[in-house]
């Protein structure tokens, strides 16, 4: 049974909401927060690191950080803050995507799609030719993925099937068929994403037009 806990070994146990109050008062009083978040992630506590991806400067992280700091990712929650908050505000999307989801690491390959899902999702010149392909490979793969990776290829189509017309109606296709597909969260109440539910409600519907066309 997958474990709903962090399993990381250093961890102070600081709250999410804390962590923003204190990357809000970094972010308005610090001279250099890109170094500060350079020293944060080097402590090696799994909280000073989501702390760090929460005030680095995008603009400041090159590519080669980047590749070192996926390599220390220990737990699905600071990977998807790594790519929500730095990866997806950095030029090199497209590279990442296709560099890590074929990773050998399981917490990489969940990073791959956590980031396919929100580049589809947020960004207005998101590239449909770009993610389209990405269906059939998360159909041919997810039955044989690892727990938190089949969790983010589902986000990944839900976000996808959010992009537009066209993708939508592929993406609710692929839902009927992945609709045997469970997310094991252990004990607590979550509940595997579902996705067709998510790609035709009324919201979504209204976002792809307004937000994509306008």
């Amino acid at each position: 049974m997958a474990k709903s806990g962090i399993e990381t070994k250093k961890y102070l146990g600081v709250g999410l909401t804390q962590l923003k109050k204190y990357a809000l008062e970094v972010k308005q009083n610090a001279n250099n927060r890109h170094q500060l978040a350079l020293d944060l992630w080097d402590s090696g506590f799994h909280d000073a690191k989501i702390l760090a991806t929460y005030i680095d400067d995008p603009k400041k992280v090159l590519k080669d950080q980047i590749i070192k700091q996926i390599t220390d990712i220990d737990y699905w929650d600071l990977g998807d803050k790594l790519v929500t908050n730095i990866v997806l505000k950095t030029k090199h999307i497209k590279y990442f995507i296709n560099k890590w989801k074929n990773s050998d690491n399981p917490w990489i390959r969940r990073s791959a799609f956590v980031l396919l899902a929100e580049y589809a999702y947020r960004d207005k010149n998101s590239d449909p030719e770009f993610l389209k392909p990405f269906l059939t490979e998360i159909e041919e793969k997810i039955y044989k993925e690892e727990n938190w990776v089949k969790e983010g290829m589902l986000y990944a189509v839900m976000y996808i099937g959010s992009r537009s017309k066209k993708l939508n109606k592929l993406c609710i296709d692929l839902g009927k068929r992945l609709k045997d597909i469970k997310i094991d969260y252990g004990e607590t109440k979550c509940e595997t994403p579902k996705i067709i539910k998510h790609m035709t409600k009324d919201h979504t519907q209204k976002r792809i037009e307004s937000f994509y066309n306008s």
